[in-house]
């Protein structure tokens, strides 16, 4: 006779008990899904969320790196909605919540997203620190860009050390890429990320040496996002 014991009480339990018990066959899943998630090496895949403000330029550019990084460690999921700054970190907020309830109610945490990024611009937009505040309280990063977007692009060509307009950016990438209006060719980029994020990071330092507020003219946070997405998938920060 064997005694089990348990956090209130310990009672006698049966020697044909414990073998049964021990004969019992693993636990399945509880959905198809998890059983998935579960065959593969998740415990170290990184499952990303972005949504981005723009509707060409920027998916352009994160549709071509999750290309890059396909069959790596990390998954990444573009959604489709697109929108001003605070609608956007709104809808990243349900995506996230849903995601949650979702791993709760199949008690697959795999399904759950582990980071969310709102991608978007300065420009005039009124709502933009009501926007950064709910995307603090809920977990939601920003990737942020004054003036726009189109910074980082012309980050992997050029210091953009001064106050920088949109048509500026433009022009620089033209130089690069003959013809720019919107489409990226993000071929162009290669084997000059590096430089970008080191640029991208120089640019936060100098605002920050000259006592400006985060997210002063010229700077992006894109490249927070770049270099997370490329130290998660195991791939260096070089392309």
């Amino acid at each position: 006779m064997e005694r089990f014991r348990s956090s209130t009480a310990t009672w006698p339990v049966p020697h044909s008990s414990v073998r049964r018990a021990k004969r019992l066959p693993p636990r399945r899943p509880t959905s198809a899904y998890g059983l998935q998630r579960r065959r593969g090496n998740r415990e170290v895949r990184q499952r990303f969320l972005l949504l981005c403000e723009g509707e060409v330029t920027e998916r352009d550019y994160f549709e071509h790196l999750r290309k890059e990084l396909r069959g790596t460690l990390v998954t990444i999921e573009i959604a489709r909605d697109s929108g001003e700054p605070l609608n956007l970190v709104r809808e990243a907020c349900r995506m996230l919540r849903d995601s949650s309830r979702q791993a709760k109610r199949t008690g697959d945490d795999y399904v759950r997203y582990d980071s969310v990024w709102c991608i978007c611009d300065v420009d005039e937009h009124r709502r933009l620190e009501a926007a950064i505040a709910l995307a603090m309280r809920e977990g939601v990063n920003m990737a942020i860009s004054n003036p726009c977007f189109e910074i980082w692009p012309a980050l992997h060509f050029d210091p953009c050390t001064r106050y920088m307009s949109a048509g500026d950016l433009r022009s620089i990438i033209r130089q690069h890429q003959p013809g720019y209006e919107k489409s990226l060719d993000c071929r162009k980029l290669h084997g000059r990320q590096a430089d970008a994020i080191r640029r991208a990071m120089a640019l936060d330092k100098q605002h920050e040496r000259n006592g400006s507020p985060p997210a002063s003219n010229p700077s992006t946070g894109v490249w927070k996002l770049v270099q997370k997405l490329t130290e998660s998938a195991g791939s260096p920060a070089i392309r």
